[in-house]
């Protein structure tokens, strides 16, 4: 592989690792290794600040109140108040239900 195709390579697998963040998911879409990401991260330094930026920003994305108890409603038959662990989707789907 010449110099143009690794740095292409490179740039494609950035591209997928930026969508869906995923070392091993971002390797099969763009057809390279993760040995061969991983010997890119040790010898590219332009390479690995790429790939720790996007790993930095993705982090920054996750919302900080995934774990947290959050209150979905009210159970009537026993007059209490409801709280379920879990991430916005499902409680989204639980104050629906209650509705």
């Amino acid at each position: 592989m010449n110099r143009e195709q690794s740095e292409n390579k490179k740039d494609l697998f950035l591209e997928e690792f930026k969508k869906n963040g995923k070392l091993l998911e971002s390797c099969r879409n763009s057809n390279v290794s993760h040995q061969t990401v991983y010997l890119w991260l040790e010898i590219d330094g332009f390479f690995l600040k790429s790939y720790e930026n996007i790993k930095n920003n993705r982090k920054k994305q996750i919302p900080k109140y995934r774990n947290k108890k959050m209150y979905v409603g009210l159970n009537e038959e026993q007059h209490t108040k409801v709280y379920k662990k879990g991430g916005p989707n499902w409680v989204r789907s639980e104050i629906d239900k209650l509705k």
